[in-house]
């Protein structure tokens, strides 16, 4: 497998206008197909993604993980889903709908990836890590990019070692949070829309970002 990412180059404007289209210059990465990510190696580049992004949070929009669902719910109906099955919904929505808003931040408002998960970290030789996938970026509570370590730890096997490793490397364990419940409510759906589509509940573009 092979991923790439813009090339600066020294003295030349990108894009490039060509007799033969627009041209823009990339560097092409090998992926290590045999390396696994660890808890730890997850989330040390997490919080330096955090911090090294904290100056350009004024370039993004602001995070909205509900923003989809109504939507979704009346395109739902209007494909013939009975209400039968989407009432059932309706009083945890708009128990969401309160209480996100109302949540606070122990880490703070900055830019989030909105998307973190192993998947989304490649290994490159020499165990160099490449960030990709900032489709989802958006400015919201820094927790949030917790989340998906929390629901793999509760819902899918993750060890207490394992777990406490990436907390430990990113600096804040999500369990002492007094919004950790609600977090965790507002993902499961998301991150299940994920796995099997695009994850747009937060605006933002692609890109990689590499460390190592």
């Amino acid at each position: 497998m092979e991923v790439s990412e813009p090339a600066t180059v020294p003295g030349i404007d990108q894009p490039m206008v060509m007799s033969t289209g627009v041209v823009s210059l990339r560097i092409l990465y090998d992926v290590d197909s045999d390396c696994r990510v660890s808890p730890h190696e997850l989330g040390g580049p997490l919080r330096h993604f955090h911090d090294l992004a904290a100056s350009e949070r004024a370039l993004v929009d602001e995070w909205d993980p509900l923003a989809l669902i109504r939507p979704r719910l009346a395109a739902a109906h209007r494909d013939g889903i009975t209400r039968e099955l989407t009432d059932p919904l309706e009083a945890p929505l708009a128990r969401l709908e309160s209480d996100v808003p109302a949540m606070t931040s122990e880490l703070g408002n900055g830019v989030i990836h909105c998307d973190m998960h192993y998947g989304n970290v490649m290994c490159l030789p020499g165990r160099r890590l490449l960030l990709i996938d900032f489709d989802a970026i958006a400015r919201g509570p820094r927790e949030w990019d917790l989340v998906p370590n929390l629901v793999t730890y509760r819902r899918f096997g993750m060890s207490d070692a394992e777990y406490d490793d990436f907390s430990g490397a990113y600096g804040y364990d999500l369990r002492s949070s007094p919004h950790v419940e609600t977090n965790e409510e507002v993902s499961v759906p998301l991150l299940a829309d994920a796995s099997s589509s695009h994850n747009d509940t937060c605006p933002g573009g692609g890109g990689h970002l590499l460390f190592g």
